[in-house]
């Protein structure tokens, strides 16, 4: 509908990766566009400020249904999920306009920062009006690849002396957005993740260009404690947790190098992905073989 404000892009060219579908950052990047998008036109924040002011974004679940190709079209749709006594729980799902497919979803936990009774009132006020913007995460954007992973809890110490973590990064923090903060998103660290695989390739023995197999996400979680600011010397330690037929899983921790403190965690399901039928195959004997040999547990 011409009046509707649904978020609404397409996939371009320098959202592209490696493997031909855009790069997790930027589903990330657009589901974040699309939250600040929905806050601001239903008066949910102000619209002279930004929702850092009012929200502390605390964890994100995505699941990767569907990959989205260069120039596809598609919206993101907005659902309050859960208002709790300090947190709001928002659901997004990003579907392609062509095919009709939803390609992801995303649940956020942003904690209130201030003025928490008068935020819940305006939340609870907006699905009085548009009881349609409720909606519980459905099956398929709840996660499952990842419920079975233990929570390490590991602190900055621990994590130096833990065995088979590896350094997968290690550089500068940059902000990609064009919102002219100085400070880092939930995408930016996303990006950081998705830089380092290449590395965590490395380490598997495996080469997608002799064997035109390589790995697309089915599952990010992502918890945060801190973002920084850019210029900020930050690293990547990633260690595997399991390994099944198709997938495998990575947990990665993002580190301030100068103040030596966790900025935040992730864990990741891959699918071995044959690259020219774009379908999922078995892991490689020879990669298989490679990765069990550093896996944490």
């Amino acid at each position: 509908m011409i009046y509707s404000n649904i978020y609404k892009n397409s996939v371009q060219l320098h959202e592209i990766d490696n493997l031909g579908h855009m790069n997790v950052q930027y589903y990330l990047k657009h589901c974040l566009d699309s939250c600040i998008l929905n806050l601001k036109i239903n008066n949910l924040i102000s619209n002279n400020s930004n929702k850092e002011e009012s929200f502390v974004l605390e964890k994100v679940n995505i699941r990767y249904l569907n990959e989205q190709r260069l120039g596809a079209p598609f919206s993101i749709n907005f659902y309050i999920s859960k208002i709790e006594n300090d947190k709001i729980l928002i659901l997004q799902e990003m579907e392609n306009l062509e095919t009709k497919k939803i390609s992801s979803t995303f649940i956020l936990s942003f904690k209130i920062r201030k003025q928490i009774k008068m935020i819940k009132n305006k939340f609870e006020n907006f699905l009085m009006d548009y009881p349609n913007k409720f909606k519980i995460a459905p099956s398929y954007a709840v996660i499952k690849g990842l419920l079975n992973i233990n929570k390490l809890k590991l602190s900055y110490e621990k994590l130096l002396d833990y065995p088979k973590i590896f350094n997968t990064f290690c550089g500068i923090a940059k902000n990609k957005d064009s919102n002219n903060s100085d400070t880092l998103d939930a995408a930016d660290y996303m990006g950081i993740v998705s830089a380092s695989v290449p590395n965590l390739l490395m380490m598997s023995n495996h080469s997608i260009s002799k064997t035109n197999i390589g790995g697309a996400a089915v599952e990010y979680e992502f918890y945060f404690n801190e973002f920084v600011k850019t210029g900020t010397c930050i690293k990547l330690l990633s260690g595997l947790r399991n390994i099944k037929n198709k997938t495998y899983t990575w947990s990665h921790w993002l580190i301030d190098i100068d103040k030596e403190k966790i900025l935040a965690e992730a864990n990741a399901v891959i699918v071995t992905m044959d690259l020219k039928k774009r379908k999922s195959v078995q892991i490689p004997n020879k990669m298989k073989v490679a990765l069990e040999k550093i896996i944490l547990e």
